[in-house]
């Protein structure tokens, strides 16, 4: 298709054009006009064009394919009449089919926008998809009425390699067994024997697998060359509804990796792999939810009356406090949970029971008490942050804003941030946001409400404040100031005011603005992430476009609502990760409980862009023994025959096996170890990307470095963590991560490690190897004891 406009540049340099939700190929680029095919993976979204640091308008942009956008009901008995809408079904039926539950529906009517057919007798829940000229739409969660039970995930896209589970259960969310499995062909998926099977992709082509008054829908393609279904691509759907996702924090004590909570009061736990672990019903009041850090949720129950928390393994309830729940509930990384209560902070055991109670500090006789910034938080360094604010009433007009800091001991301390002759009730108005400031305190922003008091920022740091102007952009009714939203990589922050989003340094300057904008994520090289789904560098130039932003989990997974839905999104980790600070996500970190906490990831932080130098490399023990037993690991869950997609992607086309080239490395030890120049977790061969040496042996195929996540828990304050999992370093699932990512390169000399890359130097391509390593390898990864 043509584009015509102004100011496209004469030459498409690094501009982009999107057409629908992905970018066009551009076939030629001038100032004026562009020309460019809509990419096969697109849908309709949006045309607009990137060129330096400039994105045109939206302009609202329709790809015709085959899609499905609504059907009505969703749910219906044999015999139901269904109405489907979306796009590209066909003028008249021809050969197409419509899908209904698990058989094709009797068709009334057929035109290009919709389908009306009515459900087969023999039909059980399903989906609603539809078939013409060979090809099919997206699937939709169908119920036929009558059943008991739903195959979670229902809908399925896998490649050629690939192994999955799947199992039946009831509307309780518990497992069905003893029930019949089978797939309509077993040469495109085949099912293992056991109860509830693994699915194996065998074949290119699409199935419907059965178990008792449900089914499933899976769809089996080729690898891609880039080693990954493209951007949007549904990899699986479970019909559990969902109001909101809301990502849980990984921990051994729970399983879930997205919590799908409804407003009706339903929680259900989601696991990475699509199936439904338990489910909760906790009544109204799931607003105020959230996930704490064993794996769980904590939150009011209906009647605001007690504290419950939902075990994380289980979704059994547990009461932990019963005097009243008090809201916003916060929980600390270290299990207790803090509450807001009237004029006191409450702080609740884990298991249950008051840890402490702590009042808000004692007010003058002359004044009344006011909130003052919009909630509460716990920092970086820990501590509880609570805002209070009073105003004399009788003498002079004098404001007060205060923080009280609390520990998870309950001790505190009372911090004065400012004082200011303020008109009567003013206070009470002004409000005000923070967040942390590293792990050194707290940043706000705060006044504003009148001449005598204009808004200004605060630095807490332990019980020092300083004050400096607040950053603030043009407004209505004079300046806005900008509240603070994440912390950037530098230390910097990112915020936002009424009309524009706002890069400012901790004297308040103001960097940048970007108009119509909102930060959603700080990102590892100084830049942002917006809510539109723009990514900005350190200095607010646009530099790539998403279709939209969607829902990332802590293990790098990313989530659309609907029914929850798995979605391929190769954004996060690829094109950007988070920043290394204790703000990097809106809400504190991925699960938004407001609870500051940094990451540090091997690959997709620490590529760094200079050559290695390795310090004494060596291969003595135990570190020599360590690696060793590793490989064995992985090696011995390779030859179990349980992960076959993983030793087919690694081996490739490689004359030897990925089994056979471990046993070599194993045998002839060689690989070792020593202390390098930079973070880098390990790294194959011997030179570096310029060809200069990086002084190990010529016999160390692998090195592993002795100060990197392979050894060592923590960098600095920070916790290192490896690939999109999160796996804390020093663990045996973090240095199989790190081992396989490295066999994925010395495989990917000999023809295996389909779509990886050399990543020296290069963060974007250390990104895209972990996910790669994920894709395949992370079933065995994550079974490794």
């Amino acid at each position: 298709m043509t584009i015509t406009g102004s100011s496209f540049g004469a030459a498409q340099g690094s501009g982009q054009v999107w057409l629908g939700t992905s970018p066009g190929i551009v076939q030629s680029w001038n100032d004026t006009q562009i020309v460019a095919r809509v990419a096969d993976d697109s849908d309709s979204g949006n045309l607009q064009v990137l060129q330096n640091g400039n994105m045109s308008q939206p302009i609202p942009f329709t790809v015709n394919k085959l899609h499905i956008g609504d059907i009505s009901p969703t749910s219906g008995a044999s015999g139901t009449s269904v109405t489907i809408t979306g796009t590209s079904f066909g003028s008249s039926q021809g050969t197409g089919t419509v899908i209904l539950g698990s058989a094709a529906g009797h068709v009334v009517t057929w035109s290009d926008t919709q389908v009306v057919a009515t459900v087969d007798a023999s039909s059980v829940s399903g989906v609603a998809r539809i078939q013409q000229n060979g090809q099919w739409s997206n699937a939709k969660t169908f119920t036929v009425l009558g059943g008991n039970i739903t195959l979670v995930p229902n809908v399925l896209n896998l490649v050629v390699g690939d192994t999955h589970t799947i199992k039946a259960v009831n509307a309780a969310g518990q497992a069905v067994t003893g029930l019949t499995w089978t797939t309509t062909d077993s040469a495109i998926v085949s099912l293992s024997t056991d109860d509830p099977p693994v699915l194996t992709a065998l074949a290119i082509g699409h199935v419907t697998i059965k178990a008792g008054s449900a089914s499933a829908d899976v769809t089996v393609s080729a690898i891609p060359p880039s080693g990954t279904l493209p951007t949007g691509t549904v990899l699986w759907s479970n019909p559990a509804p969902a109001d909101r996702i809301v990502p849980a924090v990984p921990s051994p004590t729970g399983v879930a990796d997205v919590f799908a909570i409804t407003d009706s009061g339903m929680i259900s736990a989601i696991t990475a792999d699509g199936q439904t672990a338990w489910t909760a019903s906790v009544g109204d009041g799931t607003r105020w939810w959230v996930p704490d850090f064993q794996g769980g949720m904590v939150g009011p129950d209906s009647t605001g009356s007690s504290l419950l928390k939902l075990d994380g393994l289980t979704g059994q309830p547990t009461t932990l406090y019963s005097a009243g729940s008090g809201v916003p509930v916060i929980p600390h990384p270290d299990g207790t949970i803090f509450l807001l209560k009237g004029d006191s902070v409450v702080g609740v055991n884990s298991t249950g029971g008051v840890k402490f109670t702590v009042p808000l500090p004692q007010i003058p006789s002359d004044a009344f008490l006011c909130s003052a910034l919009d909630s509460p938080i716990i920092a970086g360094d820990g501590y509880y942050y609570v805002s209070y604010a009073w105003q004399h009433y009788l003498i002079s007009p004098l404001a007060h804003l205060g923080l009280l800091r609390v520990d998870t001991t309950g001790a505190a301390t009372d911090i004065t941030v400012a004082e200011w002759p303020a008109w009567l009730g003013e206070v009470c108005g002004i409000g005000g946001h923070m967040i942390t400031n590293s792990d050194q305190g707290i940043v706000a922003v705060f006044g504003g409400g009148s001449d005598a008091s204009p808004a200004r920022m605060a630095l807490v740091n332990g019980t020092s404040v300083s004050i400096v102007n607040a950053p603030t952009t043009p407004g209505i009714y004079g300046p806005d100031a900008a509240a603070p939203v994440l912390q950037a990589q530098d230390g910097s922050f990112i915020g936002s005011t009424a009309n524009y989003m706002v890069a400012f340094d901790q004297s308040g300057n103001v960097r940048w603005t970007v108009p119509n904008e909102e930060p959603a994520i700080a990102t590892d090289e100084g830049g942002v992430m917006g809510k539109s789904g723009t990514i900005y560098d350190q200095n607010g130039t646009a530099t790539a476009r998403l279709a939209g932003l969607p829902i990332f989990s802590w293990t790098g997974n990313a989530y659309q609502p609907g029914p929850v839905e798995q979605v391929a999104d190769n954004s996060l980790h690829s094109l950007f990760d988070l920043a290394s600070t204790f703000w990097a996500v809106d809400g504190g970190n991925y699960s938004h409980n407001a609870a500051g906490v940094a990451l540090v990831r091997t690959f997709a932080d620490n590529e760094e862009n200079q050559d290695i130098i390795v310090a004494n490399p060596s291969q003595s023990e135990p570190n020599q023994q360590t690696i060793t037993n590793v490989l064995n690991d992985i090696l011995q869950a390779l030859n179990s025959g349980n992960y076959a997609g993983c030793s087919a992607w690694l081996t490739g086309s490689a004359p030897s096996s990925i089994s056979t080239s471990i046993s070599n490395l194993i045998t002839y030890s060689a690989y070792g170890h020593g202390s390098f120049n930079d973070h880098t977790a390990a790294f194959v061969g011997g030179r570096n990307q310029g060809g200069t040496l990086t002084g190990v042996p010529g016999s160390f195929a692998i090195t592993v470095n002795d100060t990197g996540a392979f050894f060592n828990a923590k960098l600095g304050d920070k916790t290192f963590t490896v690939g999109p999992n999160d796996y804390k370093g020093g663990t045996l699932k973090a240095q199989a991560f790190i081992l396989t990512h490295e066999l994925g390169h010395m495989m990917k000399d000999f023809g295996g490690a389909t779509g990886f890359q050399s990543d020296a130097g290069s963060k974007k391509a250390g990104r895209s190897n972990d996910k790669l390593v994920k894709k395949y390898c992370g079933k065995l990864i994550g079974s490794l004891k």
